[in-house]
């Protein structure tokens, strides 16, 4: 059994609002608008808060000059794990000349503020990966990959970890999020800000329908489409959670960007690999870390005070 964090508490006091609840440093899927009481919306493509998303890893791979390049997304899972995509690390199999990111929001900025960085200790892709084409169409099977950081990560207000949900579950026609310091479009920069973007998960049919159909069916059993009109993943959000919000306010991730055609071109909606058909593999490569409880509903009460902002510092109980 996968040991789980001891919770601790905590009461956050806003501007006229006192909003009790447990802030559980040891709770999956906790974003920075329900720790802090805010009421926020996403806009399509736009920049996100600063660490809205602590589960947010910014993969960087490192030159002769130890100069950093942003290449990938991926997100934390657990007090010592990063889920990503399996073809971000294939052509950078040296693990001394990568590294992890976290709390961060600008990338090009990794040494300020809040951000830590991480080395690698290994890097566990999934025995199954695979690359194809049908026609003109690029699929890849299994996308998934784990790093296993060198050092523990401790959870705070900025960097926590994103929930997984249950095996084989599926979220068709849910609104979800997908977030990276990707390209904008298909030339042109990656994002210096960490983007967000609201997509709509498809169905299997719906996929299949699209105008890449034939490579998505080839596939369809381990990924899931994701897309709206104009809004997409693009080159360096590979390897980022494409997450859900369900009641009780927390996030689950169903996705890890994988491929697609272009970006936000109609008809061809962006693939991502389906982590309910991968969890288990992931929690058996994974049993010498500790998972965050999922949290559960809470009862908010509300009142009229003085402005003032109080967070607890809760320590990792092992």
């Amino acid at each position: 059994m996968r040991q789980v964090y001891t919770l601790c508490s905590a009461v956050i006091v806003m501007w006229s609002t006192v909003i009790h609840y447990t802030v559980a440093v040891c709770e999956c899927g906790r974003s920075r608008s329900y720790l802090d009481g805010s009421d926020r919306r996403v806009v399509n493509g736009q920049e996100s808060r600063p660490h809205e998303y602590p589960w947010m890893a910014l993969i960087v791979r490192y030159d002769s000059r130890r100069v950093h390049q942003p290449i990938c997304g991926g997100s934390v899972i657990n007090n010592y794990y990063i889920l990503t995509a399996g073809h971000c690390v294939l052509s950078h199999v040296k693990v001394q000349d990568l590294g992890v990111v976290l709390g961060v929001h600008d990338s090009l900025l990794l040494d300020y503020g809040k951000a830590r960085i991480y080395t690698i200790a290994k890097i566990i892709i999934h025995p199954l990966y695979g690359e194809g084409f049908v026609g003109s169409f690029l699929y890849i099977e299994n996308d998934v990959a784990l790093f296993r950081l060198h050092k523990e990560i401790i959870f705070d207000y900025y960097v926590r970890p994103l929930c997984l949900p249950k095996q084989d579950k599926d979220f068709y026609h849910w609104s979800a999020i997908v977030t990276g310091w990707g390209q904008k479009a298909r030339v042109g920069p990656s994002a210096r800000y960490l983007k967000e973007a609201i997509v709509k998960v498809l169905s299997y049919r719906e996929c299949i329908a699209s105008a890449a159909g034939v490579a998505y069916e080839k596939v369809s059993s381990q990924t899931l489409c994701a897309a709206d009109v104009g809004i997409d993943s693009c080159k360096g959000d590979s390897g980022g959670p494409l997450m859900v919000k369900v009641p009780g306010h927390f996030m689950i991730q169903i996705g890890i960007v994988s491929f697609g055609v272009g970006c936000a071109i109609p008809g061809y909606p962006g693939v991502y690999s389906k982590v309910s058909k991968h969890v288990d593999w992931i929690h058996r490569m994974t049993t010498n870390a500790k998972y965050c409880k999922k949290p559960a509903y809470r009862h908010e009460h509300r009142s009229n005070v003085s402005r003032r902002n109080v967070l607890n510092d809760c320590d990792n109980v092992h």
